[in-house]
Parts: structure tokens; sequence; C-alpha cells
């Protein structure tokens, strides 16, 4: 009797919420009549892009203009051009990548170089989007694509060089050159380094004045002018010394004796040496294990290097980035070693490929193949492995 009390109470309320769900009044916001048209701005997204000038910074979505994704505020799209160095211009206003600038003269706004950022109007000069106070276009010129100077003031990249000259500032060397000097000093990268009436250069990468030293004209801290002086000027190398210490790329070598340091070998590597240590790589890589007295190169071609001193063969590979591997051949006879290819070595006791054992490899009978291929009277090798099921004494790759 309970059961079915329960089971009615149920099935009453179930019926309760039916009938609410059918009678339930709309939202107060809800009206008949098809769904709304999407806002403005969902259907410029929903349109296609369309980039402007075969360029990969600026495209077109619908009436607006985007840079790099950016959207350019209030750009006019059927007026909107693009200049060059992140300029462009409209109707109405000059941008710089999405900015708008300030210009004094909208319609004589013209771009001068685009790789440094620079334009002028009839009253400034502009260095990325900047106004440069002070500068006066009537007087400018271009001296290179890093320089450029008016009546007032020398530029470098759209700053002012402070300090230069403008009547006397020229560029010493090269289209491309950060040199430059005026009648007082010598500049790079738009910074005031050097005594002009002592600089010179001594090389492609140093230079030097009465009391400074410079590699690619950066200053090398602590290096003597007085006693500076090159050791090799090879585009790998790049070695000078002075009294104090030994340079590569104008970084000291830790270490290195600079009364004792020489180069002794330059193939695709260079190799030299001091009275502590063996260097290899472009002579500023020490060779912990080498012996500086008995060091010597016993092959060399554009790849590999092999070389010995009283204890050890080394192997030594050049990477593609002007790097090297050095490796030690473990257990090689020194008085019996002898090189076949940069790749292929042997002593008395075994072959070698780079620095490893070519496993049962004949050393009195090893010869070398075409396509990577050996033999001995044993067996045919591809690449240092066995090839397994050859017969050594028909075998032709």
């Amino acid at each position: 009797m309970r059961y079915e009390y329960v089971k009615r109470f149920i099935g009453f309320i179930c019926l309760l919420v039916i009938l609410s769900g059918c009678t339930t009044s709309p939202p107060d916001n809800f009206q008949d009549g098809p769904l709304s048209e999407p806002d403005n701005h969902a259907k410029e997204e929903s349109q296609k892009q369309i980039s402007l000038g075969g360029s990969d910074y600026y495209y077109q979505t619908g009436n607006s203009i985007y840079f790099l994704g950016t959207k350019i505020k209030n750009a006019d799209a059927d007026t909107f051009k693009i200049l060059n160095g992140g300029y462009s211009k409209d109707k109405s206003f000059v941008y710089y990548r999405e900015q708008i600038i300030e210009v004094s003269d909208p319609d004589a706004f013209k771009v001068l170089h685009s790789n440094i950022g620079l334009a002028l109007d009839k009253n400034f000069i502009y260095g990325e989007g900047k106004r440069i106070e002070g500068s006066d276009p009537n007087t400018f010129q271009l001296l290179n694509s890093h320089y450029t100077k008016d009546k007032n003031h020398v530029y470098y990249q759209g700053q002012i060089v402070k300090e230069a000259n403008s009547d006397s500032f020229e560029i010493m060397s090269g289209k491309r050159s950060n040199l430059a000097k005026d009648k007082y000093a010598v500049y790079s990268y738009g910074e005031r380094i050097a005594d002009l009436g002592t600089f010179q250069v001594l090389d492609d990468y140093y230079s030097k004045d009465k009391n400074h030293v410079f590699y690619s004209y950066r200053k090398i801290e602590g290096a003597d002018s007085a006693t500076f002086e090159i050791i090799s000027s090879r585009r790998r190398s790049s070695l000078a010394k002075d009294k104090y210490a030994v340079y590569g790329y104008g970084e000291r070598i830790e270490g290195a004796d600079p009364s004792t340091y020489a180069i002794f070998f330059e193939g695709n590597l260079t190799f030299a040496k001091d009275k502590y240590a063996v260097y290899t790589e472009n002579g500023e890589r020490k060779i912990n294990e080498a012996d500086p007295d008995t060091f010597e190169i016993i092959y060399s071609d554009d790849h590999y290097d092999f070389a010995k001193d009283k204890n050890h063969v080394f192997v030594v590979v050049a990477t593609a980035m002007g790097g090297s591997v050095v490796n030690i051949i473990d257990g090689a006879d020194l008085s019996t070693f002898e090189t076949l290819t940069g790749k292929y070595s042997k002593d008395k006791n075994h072959v070698y490929r780079y620095e490893k054992i070519v496993e049962d490899a004949d050393p009195d009978t090893f010869q070398l193949l075409d396509y990577g291929y050996s033999k001995d009277k044993n067996h045919v090798y591809k690449y240092g492995k066995i090839v397994e099921g050859e017969d050594p004494g028909t075998f032709k790759p």
C-alpha cells in the first residue's frame, strides 16, 4: 500500500515538471524572426586577407589595413600606399609600421633609405618613424648604407653621432663600411673609437691607435697597442698577440704564452703551439692530451688531419662551421702507424676508420675500393663494416 502511494507521488511530480516546461515564458530579450547578422568585426574577420604590394608585412581585410597582424587604426584603404622601409601613407596620415607619425608635410614625405628607416619631408629628417630634431633636409647627404649627414649633424642608422664634425666627416672604405672619420677622430658603428693621427688598419680585422687595439673596429680590452702584432690574417684564424696575451678573433686565448706561441701548420685548420700546449681549430682550441715538443701533422686534406706525438695518434675532423672534433686512436702503434686516406689508417696490428678499429681487418692485405668498399684476404667491407657473403677474391664494387 505504501509502495503504491510513493509511485503515485513521483508520477504527480513528473507531470508538474512537464507542464511547467510547456508554459515557460520566453526570455525578455527574445525576438521573433531569423538570427541577427554578425557584427562588423565578425564579418571583417571572415573576409579574405589580401596581400598588399607583394609585401609579406601588409595585408587588407575588408576596409582595414594590417601591418604584421596589427591593425593600422584610421588607415584609409582606398588611398593607402606602401612607401618602403616600414613607412606608408594615405590621404590623411603617414605611418611607420602600424603607428601614425607626426610629420610637418605629408605631401612632401619620402623614404631615403629603407634599410635604416630614414625618411624626410621639407622640414625634417625622420629615423625609424621619429623626427630628428635639428635635422636639415636641404643639406642632407646619404654617405653609405650606415652613415648620413646634413649641415648640423652626422647620423649612424638614423641616430646622431655625438661629437662628429659634419663638414669633414667621410667614409674610410667601402659602401657598407662601418668605419668613418672626421678631422679629429675615427668612428665605428657610430661611436668615436680612435685618434685619427695614430690610427692604422693592420689587416681585415685588426686595427689600432696609440692607445687601443680593435677587432672589427671594436676595442679589445686590455690589449697593448705598442707591442700588438698580427700572427695570421687568414679568415679562419685571425690570430694576433701582444706582450701580455695571444688573441683569436679579438678574444684572449686563455693560457697561451705570447713569447713562444707560433703557427706551425696551416691547412684546412690552423695548428699552433707554445711551450705549454698545442692548439687547433683556428689556432685557439687547446688539445689537452698533446705534447707540444713532439706533436706533428702527418696527413692533411680538406676534411681530416692526422697527427701524432710521443704518446698518441690524433684524428682531427673539421666541421662545417670552422670547428673541429679531436679524437685519439687508442692503442695505435706509433712506430708502424700510417695513413691510407683521410678516413682510413693502419699500424702493424689494426686497420682504423677514423679513430675506430675495423674489426677483423688484416692490415697487411687491406685495400681501399670505390663507393665506400674495401677488402682484405678475409672479408669485404662497406664503410668499415663486414659485408656478409661476399668473396674478397672475386668482389668488385
